[in-house]
């Protein structure tokens, strides 16, 4: 599911649109996303932040 919010995320839509496209909560996608943004550069090296 993560990799499903990532991807959409990604693609330029706001959570509201996530949450109606995958069928999820709020709270799941705001979690997810707040991980991304916050561990991603670790990772990969690249910035969601810009």
């Amino acid at each position: 599911m993560r990799a499903q919010i990532a991807l959409v995320a990604h693609r330029g839509k706001f959570t509201t649109a996530i949450v109606q496209a995958l069928g999820v909560s709020v709270h799941t996608v705001s979690y997810w996303l707040t991980r991304l943004v916050l561990h991603c550069d670790e990772a990969t090296g690249y910035s969601w932040k810009t």
